[in-house]
């Protein structure tokens, strides 16, 4: 790899919607990179190539691999191989983003460009040429680069099956991904074929191609650009602002002229005439706005410098109606005020790890325009003072902490461009009350990837667009100590596709086959649900108090959830007219789940179930983990309506319990579910929730260790090993741990009270033949299954009902979309 950094010839520039990352190597290798131009144009892309793969129109989808991705090409006649073009987008998910990524090319032989398989890594002898290449960061956005070699790479034509090998190994999963065609269509390459980890890679049934072209043509070798340092304080525009009077207006040079503020200088900006140099690099001093609306084309602020701006009234950085929108790399600090009630705006593409602080008085909006992109923003907005309201309407893909610090109305709008699936944002921190509206109209957002109350939030989902419900997924959970309000729509939704709206907490996809725990959320406030809306909590929850008010539904788990995992929750309220589903339901199948009521951190580990409330268990098969149970380590309340499901449809992805295999519930007489227990306390240093403290409990605390809540965070971490809750992990939980080592928590909760009705839903008639009884004590409430002899009538409906049990064996429907009729 030929070493950049130490050369200290390393050049990124932005020009028209090119980036260059330009290689000069003292001593190149005989097949060395020059450079490597991108582009976001096609038409860049050289459709008359001498060897063409897909198409960027073809595109469908951005491959990465853990390993290794590779085209296979032949050759019909003998190539002087000077450029190589791909089209390529980043996951915004890796762990090295938003940085540029260091790939390695390889050019290798084959023997069969239609193999099922070649070598990882290839043979040494068969290896024609291989270079680490840098391609530029560019988020979610597919773009194509153009690599130009040093020097021609001589290949010789193919006969038979023979061909050669495009290789890009070490872009990781999630990392780089190389844009192929999709599903349908067929082949589009028929010289070859992708793979993927060195496999043939299919799709649909057949192979794909990536996006490749190979060309005897050299690209145009990139004019450097110039610099200059700032002089003294002054004008941006004035040539005795900058050393040799390198001012950016008027004609060339000038275009091609970086300028770096440096030494503390302290530079305006005021938009008297157009800026045509090629950027501002804020390298030590800063930049101030004296006007609104001023354009440059691109903005750079080092790590310590500043940008502000002492415009009156609305403010607005960066010009929404310019051709091309201006690009801000910020790294350090941003600061915009607008006085007065006035709006303000940041019309620039945006990236960087910086922070930006936009500052409005009461009746003030601050605008997130769609046309701007912040895909590769991975620092801090704050929206501060006493404004109205932040209107987000940015595509997906932003990984940026959002504050909401205003003393006023603190109104975040979501009305995100075309957001589903894909995360908004990283992180909303409320510091102040206020609240979110799911304000969408064309989609169905997911992902703000957490929410942080640090003051009261009312969410507000009180609408739900033709077709569809609305979602708002915090697979990062939710953290803080403040209460949380969801409100959903105020009459039932549910009719054909639409269910209700959905707010969810936790990863759905956690793998009980690696991890050893689900991850535990840093929240202790209270969660309101009211109206109809639809909760679903995936992470354990032991600080928090969940209160299920009239028409709104609470769920726990989802069907990706091994068998292994319990939600544990601290206190659960279920007023009239709420619901309370044990497991998880998704078009009418549901996944058998285990809730637990916890004391573990300082909550009272109640459930509390009113009169009038509905409480929905499933019974798919009597082996463990294939019914639902509450496990409850303080009292338990019962009241309403036990509704008893009786082999629902089960998801397919549900590891514990496999309908095709064991899981079909076949009644025998006397089969007994205890459906609630009472438990013994959870200590503090039970990590893994088993009921022992043990050595897997110092497992999880080494996995954990150095995890703080320290600031710059966000407050949000796997709290789990956190036993002295003190904010971090370290030597002093190890400690309680080891002090508890062998301990278990007492016996301490009970049962009062009994369910008003019970409700058995069998639409496949499971239970013909046989009764179901029920019986509750201090500490367990058990079903019982029981033949019902053939020489006794069987009893009328109404002494079922009489004994608190009704039963449903189909017909109807109801707004949970469950068909039933009740036999009374």
């Amino acid at each position: 790899m030929i070493d950049l950094a130490a050369q200290n010839r390393v050049f990124s520039l932005t020009l028209t919607g090119l980036t260059w990352l330009i290689t000069l190597a003292i001593a190149p290798s005989l097949y060395g990179v020059t450079f490597v131009v991108t582009d976001e144009d096609p038409l860049f892309f050289p459709a008359g190539a001498e060897v063409v793969g897909a198409l960027p129109a073809a595109s469908v989808f951005g491959q990465d691999a853990p390993t290794s991705l590779g085209q296979s090409f032949q050759l019909g006649a003998p190539l002087s191989l000077e450029s190589i073009f791909v089209e390529y987008e980043n996951d915004t998910g890796a762990a090295d983003a938003p940085n540029d990524k260091s790939v390695t090319m390889t050019i290798f032989s084959v023997l069969d460009v239609f193999a099922l398989t070649h070598d990882e890594p290839p043979m040494v002898g068969d290896i024609l040429f291989s270079e680490s290449i840098i391609f530029p960061y560019v988020g979610n956005t597919e773009t194509i680069a153009g690599i130009q070699l040093d020097s021609p790479l001589a290949l010789a034509a193919n006969t038979g099956s023979a061909g050669y090998m495009l290789s890009f190994s070490g872009g990781g999963d999630p990392g780089w991904e190389w844009e192929r065609d999709g599903s349908s269509g067929g082949s589009a390459y028929g010289g070859g074929q992708a793979y993927e980890d060195a496999a043939q890679k299919l799709s649909g049934g057949h192979s794909v191609d990536y996006v490749f072209a190979l060309s005897s043509v050299a690209l145009p070798e990139p004019e450097l650009p110039v610099t200059t340092d700032s002089f003294m304080n002054g004008d941006l525009l004035a040539g005795t602002t900058w050393v040799n009077g390198l001012a950016p207006v008027g004609t060339p040079p000038n275009p091609n002229v970086i300028h770096n503020v440096v030494s503390g200088h302290a530079i305006t900006a005021n938009g008297s005439a157009p800026y045509t140099g090629a950027g501002v690099n804020i390298v030590d001093g800063s930049l101030t706005y004296t006007a609104s609306q001023v354009q440059l084309s691109s903005v750079t602020v080092g790590a310590g410098s500043t940008v502000t701006e002492t415009h009156s009234g609305a403010f607005f950085l960066g010009n929404i109606s310019a051709p091309e929108l201006g690009n801000m790399e910020l790294n350090g600090q941003l600061s915009i005020t607008a006085e007065g009630g006035a709006d303000a705006a940041i019309d620039m593409n945006m990236s960087g790890t910086g922070t930006a602080t936009v500052n409005l008085s009461a009746g003030g909006t601050f605008y997130l325009d769609s046309a701007t992109s912040w895909e590769n923003f991975s620092g801090t907005l704050q929206f501060n003072g006493s404004g109205d309201e932040v209107l987000y309407d940015l595509a997906p893909g932003s990984g940026m902490t959002l504050e909401m610090n205003s003393t006023g109305i603190n109104k975040l709008s979501l009305n995100p461009l075309n957001a589903s699936p894909g995360n908004l944002l990283e992180t909303i921190v409320f510091n102040q009350p206020g609240e979110i509206v799911h304000a969408a109209v064309n989609s169905r957002f997911q992902q703000p990837s957490r929410l942080i109350a640090n003051a009261d939030v009312s969410v507000d989902m009180t609408q739900t667009f033709p077709g569809n419900e609305r979602r708002m997924f915090f697979n990062n959970g939710l953290h803080g100590a403040a209460n949380v309000t969801v409100t959903g729509t105020p009459t039932d939704p549910t009719s054909g596709s639409i269910t209700l709206n959905e707010f969810e907490i936790g990863l759905s996809g956690q793998d009980g086959t690696t991890a050893t725990h689900f991850e535990t959320d840093n929240f202790s406030g209270t969660l309101t649900l009211n109206n109809f809306v639809n909760a679903e909590i995936r992470d354990h929850v032991p600080s928090a108090t969940v209160v299920v008010n009239q028409n709104a539904r609470l769920e726990f788990g989802h069907r990706d959830v091994e068998s292994l995992f319990t939600t544990r929750v601290g206190d659960v309220t279920v007023n009239s007219g709420g619901s309370l589903e044990v497991g998880y339901e998704e078009d009418d199948t549901h996944a058998p789940y285990q809730l637990q009521l916890t004391t573990q951190r300082g909550q009272s580990g109640d459930l509390t179930l009113a009169s009038g409330s509905e409480t929905i268990m499933q019974i798919s098969a009597n082996g463990a983990n294939q019914f639902d149970t509450i496990a409850a380590e303080g009292t338990v309340t019962l009241g309403g309506t036990l509704e008893l499901l009786i082999n629902p449809s089960v998801p397919s992805q549900t590891v514990s319990c496999d309908p095709n295999v064991d899981c079909a519930y076949t009644p025998v007489d006397g089969d007994m579910f205890e459906i609630i227990s009472i438990v013994a306390e959870t200590l503090p240093a039970d990590l893994d929730g088993n009921g022992t403290v043990g050595s897997e409990d110092i497992a999880i605390w080494d996995s954990q260790y150095g995890q703080t809540l320290a600031a710059g965070d966000n407050q949000d971490f796997d709290v789990t090993a956190d036993v002295d809750g003190d904010g971090d992990t370290d030597g002093a939980d190890l400690l309680a741990i080891q002090r508890d080592f062998g301990a278990s928590g007492a016996l301490t909760g009970s049962i009062t009270g009994d369910f008003d009705s019970i409700v058995i839903v069998d639409p496949l008639n499971t239970l013909a033949g046989f009764n179901v009884t029920h019986s509750v004590t201090a500490t367990s409430v058990i079903l019982t299954v029981n033949a019902i002899p053939a020489q006794t009538a069987v009893p009328e409906p109404s002494a079922c009902l009489l004994a608190g049990i009704a039963l449903i064996i189909g017909g109807g429907a109801r707004g949970w979309g469950r068909p039933r009729t009740m036999v009374r």
